[in-house]
């Protein structure tokens, strides 16, 4: 199976990244959230990795996001 790299599907991201985000969440007990500028931040990047380093950033951003 032949799968395009995310930065060939750059409209899967927003999905993606709000699917992982409530993961982060949930795993680490957090109420993080993705603003506007951080989606359209995440569809400019270039992505030279796959999924896999999406699901990556959002945990870190998860983990650094300051709490309220």
């Amino acid at each position: 199976i032949h799968l395009p790299a995310l930065r060939e599907r750059r409209i899967d991201i927003p999905l993606l990244a709000h699917f992982f985000l409530k993961r982060s969440n949930e795993r680490y007990g957090r109420e993080a959230r993705i603003t506007e500028s951080g989606l359209r931040a995440l569809r400019e990047y270039a992505w030279p990795g796959n999924v896999r380093q999406l699901q990556h950033m959002i945990e870190r951003l998860t983990i650094l996001a300051p709490q309220s």
